[in-house]
């Protein structure tokens, strides 16, 4: 199966993991799996809300040995400039953390003592029990989980301790973070990835990630949307995002960490099925989006291969024919799926030939700076396209002299397409004295039999 997720308004371990279950995720299954954890810490808290008329799930971890005025905070992943809590207590009132901080919360628990800024701290910010990478690692180790379960949720953990040591100047191993927020964390994130597992998902996209604007306070001042962590852990696996116009915080650094390790590709949905569809809820609401993420579950197009590309274009009529073909080269050396040049006529009716370069998405910066630096372009357009390429395969057929590979396309698992390798009917040709048509149309007549 194939679970894409779309973060118009963000995406937090909670909200994920509550997408999961709207998805179908039986509860129950879900209970069990975490309870392998050897953590009776917690319980789970899930129930309907609606968000700008979108009806899905929304989660709360709860941690049991949390004092009664630390549970059920408003989880939307938004933070005001009053800073305040907005909690749901039978009686209404404001306090402040030991920590010298307030904040109004969004839709992700895992800020409920830090302000915004992740629920890890470096080892000069010791408030109470806590854990280490290594304590969530072992813990997982220990479990009973699937082995992918373990190797997803330890690649996101390991992200976020990286990021948080990368912030605050510290060794990774040394991040620590409170009982309460490693709770809500260690739930989220091997719940998420139980729930990947119980819905047999194989493999995952997302597109598009938004982030929101201006600033949270936290115990470390006032920083910017997203915060450091978020942006670190972009970094390492160079996550795409665009900037919203709502101010708070709408990507929290476990929602981050999950994206960057469950994520296969950041594009558009690739050509699927759209058999269920889910959404995890946040508790803010606001006017601008539904605070939901929404997950569509199906299975990719099996009659043929569908992805998401890179186009490149460029004018250029100031390049020698044997500069172009040299630069056309080196593109197709850094990276590029194709690469042609199209005769046009620019500004003042000058010739030029327009440069077209398509290349996939992970080879986007070596391709682009290939141009730049092989080509006399001051700026190149590019926009991303989706592309339907038939399920290939290559047969080998014997003819009189040696062996031609034939390549076949099919549709479906029907054959449409039949195409005799060039090179191996030329090096025939070559040694047979053959006309090359010739060669081409024996093989061609041998692949139609094999087929």
């Amino acid at each position: 199966m194939h679970l894409h997720l779309e973060a118009h308004s963000g995406i937090a371990g909670d909200m994920l993991l509550a997408a999961c279950l709207d998805l179908g995720v039986d509860a129950d299954k879900l209970r069990r799996g975490l309870a392998g954890l050897a953590c009776n810490e917690f319980e789970l808290s899930i129930e309907k809300a609606v968000r700008c008329g979108i009806t899905g799930t929304h989660l709360d971890v709860i941690d049991k040995n949390a004092a009664p005025h630390e549970h059920k905070h408003d989880h939307s992943h938004h933070h005001d400039h009053g800073h305040t809590h907005d909690h749901e207590h039978h009686h209404d009132h404001e306090h402040e953390h030991n920590h010298g901080h307030s904040h109004d919360h969004g839709h992700s628990h895992e800020h409920k003592h830090e302000g915004g800024h992740g629920h890890f701290h470096s080892d000069d910010h010791l408030h109470g029990p806590h854990r280490h990478l290594s304590d969530l690692l072992s813990i997982l180790e220990k479990s009973d989980l699937p082995a992918r379960v373990k190797e997803r949720a330890g690649k996101a953990f390991r992200l976020i301790a990286e990021a948080e040591g990368k912030v605050h100047g510290k060794d990774p191993e040394k991040v620590h973070f409170h009982e309460v927020s490693g709770i809500d964390t260690l739930v989220d994130v091997v719940g998420s990835c139980l729930c990947l597992e119980l819905l047999g998902v194989e493999s995952v996209s997302c597109w598009p990630v938004v982030v929101g604007c201006g600033t949270v306070k936290c115990a470390h001042g006032v920083l910017p949307v997203p915060v450091p962590a978020t942006v670190e852990i972009f970094a390492s696996r160079k996550v795409p995002f665009r900037q919203s116009d709502i101010k708070g915080e709408l990507i929290t650094p476990t929602g981050a960490a999950l994206l960057a390790a469950l994520v296969d590709e950041f594009a558009p949905a690739p050509l699927m099925s759209c058999d269920k569809i889910g959404y995890g809820v946040g508790t803010k609401e606001w006017p601008e989006v539904p605070n939901v993420l929404r997950a569509i579950l199906g299975n990719k197009n099996t009659t043929a291969n569908s992805d998401t590309v890179i186009e490149f274009c460029c004018a250029i009529d100031d390049m020698t024919a044997e500069e172009l073909a040299y630069a056309m080269e080196k593109l197709f050396d850094a990276g590029a799926l194709d690469v042609y040049a199209l005769p046009v006529t620019m500004k003042k009716s000058r010739l030029a030939h327009e440069l077209k370069v398509v290349c996939a998405l992970k080879d986007e910066e070596p391709v682009e700076k290939a141009l730049f630096v092989h080509t006399s372009t001051f700026g190149v357009r590019k926009s991303r396209i989706d592309r339907t390429i038939l399920v290939r395969e290559h047969v080998a057929v014997e003819l009189e002299g040696g062996t031609v590979k034939v390549k076949v396309g099919r549709l479906g698992g029907e054959v449409v397409t039949v195409k005799p390798e060039y090179e191996d009917c030329r090096a025939l040709a070559d040694k047979q004295g053959e006309c090359l048509s010739k060669i081409y149309e024996n093989a061609l007549k041998a692949a139609k039999q094999v087929l």
